[in-house]
């Protein structure tokens, strides 16, 4: 697989633009709140550190992804996936219990599995008997297989798409604060077309947070359906 960047598409695509997306709601409340002057003041005092301003303002934008990101992993991801992610799409779809792949496509996965990676996965029998041990060998072999795809024809865009809905639902909840906030200012000021706008964001945030299981299950299984697609297709040529 290639080496991800800072600047790589997935960052960009999957990690900044959600985290940009959420966090501007807080932010315009935030110089609403405060006044045009106070920030004028700032700049004015500060404008011979602007060097220093830029560095300090992309360190707390780091910083703020990285928190987005782990809120959207660890409890948006795992409450709906397990720890883990052992009850990830890319693992029970390779269940004989699960009903998405047709039993002919498990097994065909599963010899193509012990071929190129002399890894075993349980069948059918042994999977009812032992099935904690058979879904952990389904995600492991889930890991030798995206080496193998790597970022394949269609794979590589799913995987971008999952990760901005994970990581936009992961900043919900202070674009949700925002927006309120937004909604709330405008609407004393008797501002009602631009508060109603705010109040329109925030409904968006909160259907998001309300389906966020349905909404980020689609997206999972819409990546593991072109991953192990891509990965019966392949031929070792995108490792």
């Amino acid at each position: 697989m290639e080496k991800v960047t800072s600047w790589d598409e997935y960052e960009i695509k999957a990690r900044y633009i959600p985290c940009f997306i959420t966090a501007m709601f807080p932010v315009h409340f935030c110089i609403q709140f405060l006044g045009e002057s106070f920030w004028t003041t700032i700049a004015a005092d500060l404008g011979w550190m602007v060097v220093a301003n830029v560095s300090i303002s992309m360190i707390i934008t780091l910083a703020l992804i990285q928190l987005q990101c782990g809120i959207a992993k660890h409890l948006i991801e795992e409450s709906i996936f397990g720890k883990g992610g052992i009850d990830f799409p890319t693992t029970t779809m390779l269940l004989f219990r699960d009903s998405f792949l047709s039993t002919s496509m498990k097994n065909a996965i599963r010899e193509k599995v012990l071929r190129d990676f002399n890894f075993e996965l349980m069948n059918e029998n042994k999977e009812q008997i032992k099935f904690d041990e058979a879904k952990k060998r389904c995600r492991e072999a889930v890991v030798f297989i995206r080496r193998y795809v790597g970022r394949g024809v269609m794979t590589y865009q799913y995987n971008i798409r999952y990760g901005f809905i994970r990581n936009l639902l992961g900043g919900t909840f202070w674009g949700l604060a925002g927006s309120v906030g937004c909604s709330y200012w405008y609407g004393i000021g008797t501002n009602w077309r631009v508060s109603s706008a705010f109040i329109i964001c925030s409904i968006v945030f909160v259907m998001l947070l309300l389906l966020r299981e349905r909404v980020l299950t689609k997206y999972a299984h819409q990546y593991a359906d072109t991953l192990f697609t891509e990965y019966m297709n392949a031929t070792g040529e995108n490792t």
